[in-house]
């Protein structure tokens, strides 16, 4: 084997991975934070389909960190 036959590993892949997690993880964050100061007709509007969306999501992350935010959801739509 040669040295110009082995190639640089590609960490742009594993790049984009953690950016899809962390933007998941963020979204969460930021649906229970919202969902404390916004009205409930406005939850149900804008971002209800997506919070249950995220806790679907195949990222272990993302659907432990939104099922944390349920409660706060629960409690802003009665």
């Amino acid at each position: 084997m040669k040295k110009s036959d082995v190639t640089e590993p590609n960490h742009s892949r594993f790049l984009e991975m953690c950016s899809f997690y962390f933007a998941g993880v963020l979204s969460c964050r930021l649906f229970g934070i919202l969902s404390r100061h916004v009205d409930s007709s406005v939850i149900l509007d804008k971002f209800f389909k997506q919070t249950m969306s995220l806790c679907q999501d195949t990222a272990h992350e993302v659907r432990f960190t939104m099922a944390q935010q349920l409660p706060s959801l629960s409690r802003a739509l009665g």
